[in-house]
């Protein structure tokens, strides 16, 4: 998982390098290019994530809620609802 995160961080820098302002969305039927900001963050020593960038959603244990995604809609077809997985993380994890 690492290796992957690697290369996908070093192909994300030499785009950033070459279209500072630009973000490509890309897949077989569709490509669009657009500006945007983009982070990209290394996990934290012995965690699978960036605290940084995280986000926290809290709910009660006994109680049923519904966990939504920020900022999907613009990352989706209007058509389409995306695949989302969710993951509970938890110190021991890694």
């Amino acid at each position: 998982m690492h290796q992957i995160w690697l290369i996908l961080t070093l192909v994300v820098q030499e785009y950033l390098q070459t279209y500072p302002e630009s973000y490509l969305n890309r897949n077989s039927t569709y490509c669009m290019k657009v500006s945007m900001s983009l982070t990209v963050a290394e996990n934290e020593s012995g965690l699978c994530y960036n605290s940084r960038i995280r986000y926290l959603e809290k709910s009660e244990v006994t109680k049923r809620k519904e966990i939504s995604c920020p900022d999907m809609d613009d990352f989706k077809k209007s058509d389409q609802e995306p695949d989302v997985v969710w993951y509970k993380v938890t110190q021991n994890d890694v």
